[in-house]
């Protein structure tokens, strides 16, 4: 959780590249990582607010296996954090 009274840390998504499945899985693979890291260190909203951020900015990556697999393991590490 995030500290009393702080405000949370921004961490926007990078701009939308030009149109190519290399760029996707490399936008992908970082937001991704970066979500990771702060569900690692219990920052559950900012990372779940990352995974929003780029599943609206780029829906063709809202249904991917890696978008899905990082949802859900911020929606498990919250509820273990939260037990």
């Amino acid at each position: 959780e995030e500290a009393a009274g702080a405000a949370p840390m921004q961490h926007p998504v990078p701009p939308r590249p030009p149109a190519s499945s290399h760029q996707d899985a490399q936008l992908l693979d970082q937001v991704v990582h970066q979500a990771l890291e702060l569900t690692k260190n219990r920052q559950f909203a900012e990372a779940e607010r990352c995974l929003a951020q780029l599943a609206s900015e780029h829906p063709e990556l809202a249904d991917s296996k890696e978008m899905k697999a990082a949802h859900q393991t911020v929606a498990i590490c919250k509820q273990l954090n939260d037990s």
